[in-house]
């Protein structure tokens, strides 16, 4: 759709810039139509879609393309994640999977402001979130279907325990983007401690 944009735009600028030329200023045709070709191909150009995360512009990063398709697909997941997870009945499962999708949000806001991350997240991205609402929508799916007590207690059991540890999977991946300020954080203030037990100074 962006593209079929692009070239509308193009085409009725050069074919304006045409008009004018041969038929109001009256300038040889083929010196109006060169024209208007030479600046179709230069307006394409200028219209050509800029490849953006958020507000940060992807064309020097490498692979702009399939970034963007990672993010997206992963926001996807993510909005996915919170309405099936908000539509669950079982209120132990709900709260867990709307936790999850909360903490799949700060990743996704992370990534927005630093898009370059993806390439290192793309496992996590496209492994453990497809997991994350795959696991929460065959939960609803099943409970729809109305399985057996027996078997959906299982099931149940074993969506709760696959929560509970996507939830620490999705906690490490978050907090790993936030390493560094963490360390320094600890070693600002083992020096303040330190200076507080030597008086202060």
């Amino acid at each position: 759709m962006d593209y079929f944009k692009q070239n509308i735009k193009s085409l009725a600028l050069s074919l304006i810039v045409f008009f004018v030329l041969v038929f109001v200023i009256d300038w040889p045709f083929f010196v109006g139509a060169g024209l208007a070709i030479g600046l179709f191909g230069g307006s394409f150009l200028i219209f050509t879609p800029k490849i953006k995360i958020g507000n940060v512009e992807l064309e020097n990063i490498e692979n702009a393309k399939e970034l963007k398709e990672i993010y997206d697909n992963s926001k996807a997941l993510v909005a996915s994640i919170k309405k099936n997870g908000g539509s669950v009945k079982d209120s132990s499962i709900r709260i867990s999977s709307l936790k999850l999708a909360s903490i799949a949000e700060d990743i996704i806001a992370y990534l927005e402001d630093k898009p370059k991350d993806i390439s290192t997240s793309r496992h996590f991205l496209t492994y453990y979130l497809s997991t994350a609402d795959k696991i929460v929508k065959n939960y609803n799916e099943l409970d729809r279907a109305n399985v057996s007590f027996d078997k959906f207690e299982s099931i149940r059991e074993n969506t709760e325990k696959s929560l509970r540890l996507l939830r620490q999977i999705f906690t490490n991946q978050r907090d790993s983007y936030h390493k560094e300020a963490i360390n320094d954080l600890n070693i600002e203030t083992d020096l303040l401690e330190k200076t507080v037990r030597l008086g202060g100074e």
